[in-house]
């Protein structure tokens, strides 16, 4: 409450439980070209990221999404938060890049990233197949670094992601 009382200006916004989504497009004057939900799967509550994402279809975040892009009559890649309140969904978050985990969506069969560089160069766009009901994982491990001959400690080792996992 002390922070309230100095600060004249804040943003405050209800705490919404429920599945959380992400959403990634590519918008050209309005209208949506390529679309991809993917259902977070967190695990552990704790972690600053999501540990796996689940490839969906559902159309009431289409329709929600495709709304606000017609509207805004956006141009370019997008990336969306939506969370299913109840029966509703509420838009979290919009932004015009890339989700830090568009990468999934090229597992599932959609490369975001080639796709928007043939809509900007004018070239011919691919038609993908996403693959739903997938789910993608990714493991955080530790690679020795081998830089020196002192003790091994704990700064000697780095967190990278091994290969996702596929099911």
């Amino acid at each position: 409450m002390k922070v309230f009382k100095k600060n004249k200006e804040y943003i405050i916004m209800p705490y919404y439980k429920g599945e959380i989504y992400d959403v990634d497009c590519i918008a050209l004057n309005g209208k949506i070209k390529e679309l991809c939900i993917r259902l977070r799967e967190i695990k552990n509550r704790f972690m600053f990221y999501s540990t796996g994402h689940r490839i969906v279809s559902n159309g009431k975040i289409k329709k929600l999404i495709s709304k606000f892009v017609k509207i805004f009559e956006i141009n370019g890649i997008c990336d969306f938060d939506v969370i299913k309140n109840g029966n509703n969904y509420l838009l979290l978050e919009a932004s015009c890049r890339f989700s830090g985990s568009v990468g999934v969506c090229t597992k599932s069969g959609i490369n975001f990233p080639a796709q928007m560089v043939r809509y900007i160069m004018k070239m011919k766009t691919k038609k993908f197949k996403k693959s739903y009901n997938t789910s993608f994982r990714s493991f955080l491990v530790f690679q020795k670094i081998d830089n020196s001959k002192r003790k091994i400690l704990l700064n000697d080792y780095i967190p990278h992601y091994s290969k996702q996992l596929t099911y």
